[in-house]
């Protein structure tokens, strides 16, 4: 895939998608250096793109830059706040500088938009009024007003009638869309209500962090075998990726899954622990 973005960029050197994900992609896998070169090319349209901008605190938070991960994560929010990836980091970076009360819209709004998606992902193939009333709410709720009247236009087309709740909805979007200027009612995002202007933008440059050679008594003729004896074990577990209607609560694929191994109770014996 890098390979691929390089070829696109050295033909479109002006491509933002392109910069983007190979920006993303080398936040997530490349080296300090590698990253730091890669913000270097961004071209100077890059600041209005809020997926470049989340990468930008990404980097920032896994290089310790706390109040600077805080303020890029705000800057994609004011650009988008409708990711609830963003939000989710913003929160859990307020909540890490001892901003909890400023941290809640966030986590509110992260958790707002991952059950609105899962519910469309869920019910598209089986809408049905309730439904689609539901999500007209919450599109409503996070001020996304043209998506919300769409909604309620869909009611019709699928029905051939407008119930009363559709209608009165319509017509009340109807006079805040026709005075709307952006996609998302400004008064329902979150980082306009906070200002985090003052935060400082990330350091230009992060020392490399040298690799270590290896040991020498490394013995490389040496073979490592693995053997699957989990069931055999006890071991039996099955990672939820939460998208059943039943696990609308929770959010499992923001930080994944993990497992801890411990002598919990002092027994001499590993105790395993897997999170979902």
């Amino acid at each position: 895939v890098r390979e691929l973005l390089e070829k696109v960029l050295r033909k479109y050197p002006e491509s933002l998608d392109a910069h983007s994900l190979l920006f993303e992609l080398l936040v997530e896998t490349g080296t300090a250096d590698e990253v730091e070169k890669a913000r270097d090319r961004l071209p100077s349209a890059a600041d209005d793109r809020s997926d470049i901008w989340l990468s930008k605190g990404v980097w920032a938070e896994k290089q310790g830059q706390l109040k600077s991960a805080a303020r890029c994560f705000w800057e994609a929010l004011r650009r988008d706040p409708n990711t609830s990836r963003t939000n989710y980091h913003l929160s859990h970076a307020l909540a890490d500088l001892g901003m909890t009360e400023q941290a809640i819209p966030f986590a509110d709004r992260a958790n707002r938009l991952t059950k609105l998606s899962l519910q469309i992902n869920v019910n598209i193939l089986k809408l049905n009024v309730d439904t689609i009333r539901s999500i007209v709410e919450q599109l409503e709720f996070l001020g996304r007003d043209w998506e919300a009247a769409g909604w309620c236009q869909l009611v019709l087309l699928e029905t051939g009638t407008l119930p009363d709740w559709a209608g009165s909805t319509q017509q009340r979007l109807h006079r805040t869309l026709m005075s709307s200027e952006t996609y998302t009612t400004t008064a329902k995002n979150p980082a306009y209500q906070l200002d985090l202007s003052q935060f400082p933008l990330p350091e230009q440059r992060t020392p490399a962090t040298p690799s270590l050679p290896l040991a020498s008594s490394i013995n490389k003729d040496s073979s490592v075998a693995f053997r699957d004896e989990a069931i055999k074990t006890g071991l039996q577990f099955t990672y939820r990726n939460g998208a059943s209607p039943n696990d609308l609560e929770s959010m499992y694929e923001m930080n994944g899954g993990g497992v801890v191994v411990l002598d919990y109770d002092g027994y001499h014996w590993p105790a395993v622990f897997f999170t979902q």
